[in-house]
């Protein structure tokens, strides 16, 4: 009884040299595969930017709330749907001057001028996305919305509308090219 618990106490403690330490492949063939898929864009992406002063927040909000209407409207007619409009920047600041007083000077002697920091407004800016589906139309919208003077019109971003599809399309194929690899070198190679 003695030596079947020595023998199977050596057999646990051989085994615990394993614990935590993978098994070593062996045999193993690795490869990489490519995939190259192309696209024709499908979508525009523009960003319009608004700016704004006035001398106080009500007005220089109104003033951006006006000019995008304006936008919106615009959108509405080319049929752009609102799913595809988003704001992605809103914001109206405090706009300060630095103010110095007049000072006299007498021959060549000027005293130093005192200067401080004057609130003169506000300057608000606005910026909004829009995602355009019928890229054919992307000129025509451009062109009416630099009508309505917004400070900036971004250039037009031809993209991919559902990238993840694409992505999959170039996944699959480097699969299958990586499998093509591995099945030509294990043949060669005389194993399985």
């Amino acid at each position: 009884l003695a030596i079947f618990f020595l023998a199977k106490t050596f057999n646990i403690i051989k085994e615990g040299r394993f614990i935590g330490s993978g098994t070593t492949a062996t045999n193993t063939i690795t490869v990489s595969g490519k995939g190259e898929v192309y696209a024709i864009p499908d979508i525009a992406r523009i960003s319009v930017t608004i700016k704004s002063e006035q001398k106080t927040f009500s007005e220089t909000q109104k003033k951006i709330t006006e000019k995008e209407k304006q936008v919106l409207d615009i959108l509405a007619a080319q049929g752009i749907e609102k799913k595809d409009i988003k704001t992605d920047f809103y914001n109206i600041n405090p706009k300060y001057e630095w103010q110095t007083e007049k000072v006299v000077c007498t021959g060549y002697v000027c005293p130093p001028s005192n200067g401080k920091n004057v609130q003169v407004g506000f300057e608000g800016t606005e910026t909004i996305a829009i995602k355009i589906r019928k890229t054919e139309n992307v000129g025509a919208i451009v062109d009416a919305i630099g009508k309505v003077e917004v400070s900036e019109i971004g250039q037009p971003q031809y993209t991919v509308d559902d990238e993840d599809k694409i992505k999959d399309d170039a996944r699959g194929k480097a699969i299958v090219n990586a499998k093509e690899k591995a099945e030509l070198l294990a043949k060669n190679l005389g194993v399985k």
